[in-house]
């Protein structure tokens, strides 16, 4: 098909006739184009990480491996009042050279550890568990909570708050409360729902405590730190025994017994609650671990 013409007026075909002969006329070549200058920030070159060094300090990742000593025979604990030397020292095994190692427990002097405090049994077995932890072997058991670790809950609110109502107190911290809560209870054996002995109580750990303990007994702890509002003085962590936890037991079964059921609310107001908060601690130094089951 053929093209269309295009048309041109005298006036354009005149201005291309002048731009024609000024082109022709001027010596001064045309400048040329201009090169764009390269952004560095939009550069898209990546520069190579520097080769490790041989020898060089290994991250904190590439030490948590498992540890090449590995613990001999089974896994034990310490006890409270059980007076057990070979706890002190761990033979292992070298996993690479099969040479046998034995470690020692440092913390404390061996001359001085108390084999019936709780504290001492707990840095005693805290240095086992490293051991075994770090060789692989985690404890994988979880101690389910007892009544009695419950009703101890409970008598730590309402020793507090008799006793903020009494003078000033501080409130002890979470770690002070599991210090006496497991000075209480390490290395004791209770008996379950059925009669049976459970194994030996070992040592609550933070987190596992301080979850449990939050929960317990919203209505004594806001009237706790209702009574302590404003107020001032020395830290109070109540102690408690195994007498006092039965006693409390059986008196929350009186009650119980009189239709008074809501230990939180209504408990207090009666006769009966008020006399036995106010002579409760009066023969602690009497009482005994010989209710330790029950």
């Amino acid at each position: 098909n053929p093209q269309p013409s295009i048309e041109v007026t005298p006036d354009v075909a005149l201005k291309r006739k002048q731009l024609i002969d000024n082109t022709a006329d001027d010596p001064t070549p045309p400048a040329p184009a201009k090169k764009p200058k390269p952004d560095p920030e939009a550069s898209t070159t990546v520069t190579p990480k520097p080769a490790t060094k041989h020898g060089s300090i290994p991250t904190a990742k590439a030490l948590s491996v498992k540890s090449i000593l590995v613990p001999r025979g089974e896994r034990t604990r310490a006890n409270v009042g059980q007076k057990d030397d070979s706890l002190l020292r761990m033979v292992c095994d070298c996993s690479l050279t099969g040479k046998v190692t034995e470690l020692h427990f440092r913390k404390i002097p061996h001359s001085m550890i108390d084999w019936n405090s709780a504290y001492h049994i707990s840095k005693i077995n805290a240095w086992r568990n490293q051991i075994y932890g770090r060789a692989g072997q985690k404890a994988k058991s979880v101690t389910m909570w007892h009544e009695l670790e419950e009703l101890w809950f409970e008598l730590y609110f309402h020793l507090s708050i008799a006793e903020a109502r009494s003078r000033g107190i501080l409130l002890p911290t979470a770690k002070q409360i599991r210090d006496a809560f497991n000075e209480t209870f390490v290395g004791q054996v209770l008996q379950g729902k059925h009669g049976d002995d459970l194994a030996v109580r070992t040592e609550r750990q933070s987190n596992a405590f301080a979850s449990k303990f939050n929960r317990m007994f919203p209505q004594l702890r806001e009237r706790l730190n209702k009574c302590v509002f404003g107020k001032s003085g020395d830290v109070f962590v109540p102690k408690i025994s195994f007498g006092m936890m039965h006693r409390y037991k059986a008196m929350k079964a009186k009650l119980a017994a009189k239709g008074i059921k809501n230990k939180s609310e209504d408990s207090e107001n009666t006769e009966e609650w008020q006399q036995f908060l106010a002579h409760f601690t009066d023969d602690k130094d009497a009482e005994a671990k010989q209710e330790t089951k029950e």
